[in-house]
């Protein structure tokens, strides 16, 4: 993508009723490591600046519900930032094992100039017994 398409698709979702959040600031200093990211509060974010290659973000847990189920990232930095599910560290913590495209606690990465979407799967089907039960993933995908 392009700063000019980063700037459509700011645009589009806003006129679409999607919430933004608070610009991303990843300044000198900013993690690397799924404990220590920073944590993906809304439902869209323009990341404006990143002063760590592979500085780190988390979203929300799926598990609690307490997460947008779709979320949008703009990276408008010069930089890589790594996006990883939430983990709770916490000693006897049960959400421990969310995902992203399948994989346990793995990461996704939005290259300098890209955005991504994250779509949470529904933790109520899989309660229910759906195909695919007790799996907490995030689907995620660049788009440029």
């Amino acid at each position: 993508m392009s700063q000019a398409v980063n700037d459509f698709l700011y645009e589009i979702l806003g006129g679409q009723g999607f919430t933004f959040g608070d610009d991303i600031f990843l300044f000198a200093g900013a993690p690397t490591s799924q404990q220590a990211a920073g944590a993906i509060r809304g439902q869209c974010h323009r990341i404006v600046a990143n002063a760590v290659a592979n500085a780190s973000l988390a979203l929300k847990s799926i598990l609690s519900n307490d997460n947008p189920q779709l979320v949008f990232l703009i990276n408008d930095s010069a930089n890589n930032v790594v996006v990883f599910p939430f983990k709770n560290f916490a000693a006897g913590a049960i959400d421990t094992g969310e995902g992203i495209n399948g994989v346990a606690n793995g990461s996704f990465t939005i290259t300098p100039g890209n955005a991504a979407i994250f779509v949470a799967s529904l933790v109520q089907a899989k309660r229910k017994g759906g195909a695919s039960a007790g799996t907490l993933n995030w689907s995620a995908a660049l788009l440029s």
